[in-house]
């Protein structure tokens, strides 16, 4: 049987667990992991993910530190929220071959229409995490809310609609009506 166990250390630290399976599943189990592989920061991501829905412990917007120890048993992660950083600091970190550090984002969009919107949606497949939400506004305008993953920014997007601040996220919430897109 696999599993993931979750230690809560404070607001800002999480300790993981991880059986030779779940170690399997992600693709951790390398004898060295390259912490720049797309594949290997998508695990971590998918992980984060799961501690969210499991334990409530919120990684969105955030800066990340992210240790992997391997163990005979399976594996640990220690996942520390880093807050502001200098450049330099920041520099030091991903530079580590023994840590990786992972950021996001939350974007706004607006969009004059619906076609708008699927355009933008068709351009930025793949970079977007799954908890995307649109909502649409008293005329045709529409919001779409995400968290950005990318290590690049998602500028595709903005040939199609409005980047807007973050802090109108929940005024958009308050005032519009959440919609599905299929």
């Amino acid at each position: 049987m696999s599993w993931l166990e979750f230690l809560i250390i404070s607001e800002n630290k999480l300790k993981i667990m991880l059986d030779k399976k779940e170690i399997q599943r992600f693709g951790l189990d390398c004898e060295e992991l390259d912490y720049t592989n797309p594949n290997v920061r998508n695990s971590f991501w998918d992980i984060l993910d799961i501690a969210e829905k499991e334990c409530g412990f919120h990684a969105k917007g955030e800066k990340i530190l992210i240790q992997f120890y391997p163990a005979k048993s399976g594996g640990e992660i220690f996942i520390t929220k880093l807050g502001i950083l200098s450049k330099s600091a920041e520099r030091s970190l991903s530079e580590s071959p023994r840590v990786a550090m992972l950021s996001s984002k939350i974007k706004i969009y607006r969009f004059d229409g619906l076609s708008a919107l699927k355009g933008a949606l068709a351009v930025s497949k793949g970079v977007m995490s799954e908890n995307m939400r649109v909502f649409l506004g008293d005329g045709d305008e529409y919001y779409l809310i995400f968290e950005d993953r990318s290590e690049n920014s998602v500028s595709a997007i903005s040939e199609f609609g409005s980047e807007l601040p973050r802090e109108l996220e929940s005024y958009i919430i308050e005032r519009t009506e959440l919609v599905e897109i299929t």
